[in-house]
């Protein structure tokens, strides 16, 4: 999940996290800014736009909340749509 959906990294998270983890703001924008992870990361994201499944049917609770946050940070540093178009299908 983290490979797919980077996060940021918080204190006292598991050795993954904070190895794989986005340290902040900053880092997030120049992660979007990258071409091919910019490009991986939003064919990611419009994979989940575009499930017919709920998302518990795929993830467990703990996926979805990694997908949640990793949504919500791309939504709020860029302007690439389908982070937003995710968090208003989940209401997020």
């Amino acid at each position: 999940m983290r490979y797919v959906y980077p996060q940021l990294k918080r204190s006292g998270t598991s050795k993954l996290t904070e190895f794989y983890g986005i340290r902040d703001r900053e880092e997030a924008k120049a992660y979007i800014e990258h071409p091919i992870l910019r490009e991986r990361l939003i064919d990611a994201a419009e994979v989940i736009l575009n499930l017919e499944k709920p998302l518990h049917e795929i993830f467990s609770n703990l996926g979805i909340l990694k997908l949640r946050s990793c949504m919500l940070l791309f939504a709020s540093v860029s302007d690439i749509k389908v982070f937003k178009q995710v968090v208003n299908k989940y209401k997020w």
